[in-house]
């Protein structure tokens, strides 16, 4: 039997072992690295903290610290916290096993609609994919989106894949499952909700060709399942994302200006097309990643499955249109997995059109199916070697990105005195709240913890008269100082600069950085500057690197 042949004789054939191996092996790699002792990364440090203390009758509503994700996948979390502990590893189960899953998703599909080497391509891209790799190992919801985006165009393809038969009240029960299963999944994804409404008008133009308008009716008036989810789903949580100011500020680079009108909106977000290819698609070649998956859905056999996934990638350009959806990075990880479902059904017409043109010969399907199956081949295949090059995998662990605020907050908090004032930045002090112990659940007025110590936040001022003495009048009340720099928000230097000016009203006891961008230090004040010891370690800072100027500011720090 031709292995290009469709239904159960495809499924149980032998030549899909590989595929089931790849996915297994994948699972084992991804599992090898969720197992690496990584600190968390400032979002994570944040969203944790809502996590721990928040209740679980708390998590509706708008999150601290500008951070918002999907109820049941917060919910899911917080029964983690509490059940198995609070540890870098176990908070981040939950992204593992969508990332498993989604891995578990490309073996399905492959094993449904592919060749045996197609589906082998599919789950060799989703398991070494940069970004989809990236994210199966931070606390955020962003693995969960890429699952969902991945399954649900998928299930949506199977729903009407029997249309041809006749059978409408099986098919009918697919479409009623279908519904069902993405009016739960988008309480665990923001992606499963994004990709439902194209997937949902493909369904119905496919029903409406095969069954006529009142099964069409039926499939519509289904969907109110799913509408009436999502807006309770809305009115408990997303909201509170929609309608934040600081996030719409934080992501307004990323949405077509409101200025612009068609032919420059247009324009606007064909520019974006590199750069998305880049981060979240994980391909150094760029444009090719777009062009190899919409050839892809032009050119396959398999019309309804790429009928489906094309959707996803028209729907984010539409939402970014409309101003709904930013086109960058992490927030448009659930476009790629249907990008290269694209690429892999370009290789497959490719090996279609060599299989099918060697009897009778046929030179232009041969030179065709050569051409199609190296173009899908060169980007799945760019896509993986880039993802394998980025793996961690015995890679020594030097903090997250230069950044270790565990073992830089630990210091910290190990030489912390009642009364000391605590000094870091903005994004700093997530991490002392999280790895501190610093519990957030109650507002602490003038940012004065139980034990007397104040919580202040430092921020870089342009140079003028005066202002060197804004940091001492704030800070000279007090007898010791715990200063901590980490994540780097500030201009290179600006440790060094608080450390300078701090050593004019006291002297620096102690100093340590983690690896090399977490730096903190002890200040004793009161004391004549000729006492302090070297406030810059030489070994930090190249020896051509000026010294940063201007001033240091300092109010008192709270939960925002």
């Amino acid at each position: 039997m031709s292995l290009f042949a469709s239904g159960g004789g495809l499924n149980r054939a032998p030549w899909f072992l590989p595929a089931v191996a790849i996915a297994l092996l994948g699972a084992a790699l991804d599992i090898a690295q969720w197992t690496r002792p990584v600190p968390f990364w400032v979002d994570e440090e944040m969203i944790a903290i809502n996590l721990r203390d928040r209740q679980l009758f708390d998590l509706p509503g708008a999150l601290w610290l500008a951070q918002s994700a999907p109820l049941a996948w917060l919910v899911a979390q917080r029964i983690v916290l509490l059940t198995l502990g609070s540890s870098e590893m176990m908070l981040r189960l939950v992204p593992l096993l969508f990332g498993i899953a989604t891995l578990g998703a490309a073996l399905w599909i492959g094993r449904r609609w592919l060749h045996p080497l197609s589906a082998s391509l599919l789950v060799l891209v989703c398991a070494l994919a940069q970004w989809l790799s990236h994210y199966r190992f931070e606390l955020k919801h962003y693995s969960a989106d890429a699952f969902w985006a991945l399954l649900l165009p998928a299930l949506a393809a199977w729903a009407v894949e029997d249309a041809d038969d006749g059978e409408t009240v099986a098919t009918e029960w697919r479409w009623t499952r279908w519904w069902a299963i993405a009016a739960l999944a988008q309480w665990t994804s923001n992606g499963a909700f994004l990709v439902t409404p194209g997937c949902a008008l493909f369904v119905f133009a496919v029903i409406l060709r095969r069954h006529g308008g009142a099964a069409a009716i039926r499939f519509a008036a289904t969907g109110t399942l799913w509408l009436a989810s999502l807006g309770v789903h809305y009115l408990l949580s997303l909201q509170y994302a929609h309608h934040s100011h600081y996030l719409q500020n934080y992501w307004s680079a990323h949405l077509v200006p409101a200025s612009m009108g068609l032919g420059e909106s247009v324009i606007w977000l064909g520019g974006r097309l590199e750069a998305l290819a880049s981060n979240p698609g994980g391909a150094p070649i760029g444009l090719a990643l777009w062009a190899g998956a919409f050839c892809g859905f032009a050119v396959s056999h398999r019309r309804r499955l790429a009928g489906s996934f094309v959707t996803v990638p028209l729907a984010g350009f539409a939402l970014a249109a409309l101003r709904l959806v930013p086109l960058s990075d992490r927030l448009a990880l659930w476009i790629i997995p249907s990008l290269y479902v694209g690429v892999v059904l370009l290789f497959e017409r490719g090996l279609r059109l060599l299989a099918t043109g060697w009897r009778p010969p046929r030179l232009l399907r041969l030179v065709t199916g050569v051409i199609a199956a190296c173009a899908g081949l060169y980007v799945a295949g760019d896509v993986a070697v880039n993802g394998y090059r980025n793996l961690d995998i015995g890679v020594p662990i030097h903090g997250n990105r230069g950044v270790d605020d565990r073992l830089a907050a630990h210091w910290l908090m190990d030489r912390r005195q009642p009364g000391d004032a605590i000094v870091t930045t903005r994004l700093g002090w997530p991490a002392l709240w999280w790895y501190g112990g610093i519990p957030l659940s109650r507002p602490t007025p003038g940012g004065r913890l139980r034990d007397g110590s104040v919580m202040y936040e430092v921020s870089h001022e342009r140079e003028s008269p005066g202002c060197e003495k804004a940091l001492q009048d704030v800070l000279v009340s007090h007898r010791r100082m715990l200063v901590h720099v980490g994540f780097p928000e500030m201009p290179d230097g600006f440790y060094d600069l608080v450390v300078r000016q701090l050593s004019t009203i006291g002297r620096v006891v102690e100093q340590e950085s983690f690896p090399y961008l977490s730096r903190t230090a002890v200040v004793e004040l009161r004391h004549p500057p000729s006492d302090s010891v070297p406030a810059t370690a030489p070994a930090t800072r190249p020896p051509d690197q000026a010294l940063l100027t201007g001033c240091v500011t300092a109010s008192v720090a709270r939960r925002w």
